[in-house]
């Protein structure tokens, strides 16, 4: 089980990195939320066939990009415009 205080968002100048947490479970919003650091918003990822969970006031709160999570959501959606992802990311792939 996956406990969302390791990820929680730590607003200290220590925390500067973000993480993309990759996952085969099902979380509950709860922890969803815990990983993430407040609402959420979720994204299909047609291309990777699963999902990304992000942060939905990122950019507000003025998190730290998380660049690969960035390049996960370009990859999949190449002609939108690029737009960084700030804050801890879950992808949720199921099966293999």
């Amino acid at each position: 089980m996956i406990d969302p205080k390791q990820y929680h968002k730590d607003t200290s100048k220590k925390s500067q990195l973000t993480k993309t947490l990759r996952i085969k479970e099902n979380l509950t919003l709860e922890q969803m939320q815990g990983i993430c650091g407040g609402y959420i918003e979720i994204i299909k990822l047609p291309v990777d066939k699963a999902k990304m969970v992000m942060n939905e006031e990122g950019a507000i709160y003025q998190l730290p990009i998380n660049k690969e999570a960035s390049k996960i959501l370009q990859k999949n959606y190449p002609m939108s415009p690029t737009i960084p992802i700030r804050g801890n990311v879950i992808i949720i792939k199921k099966g293999k």
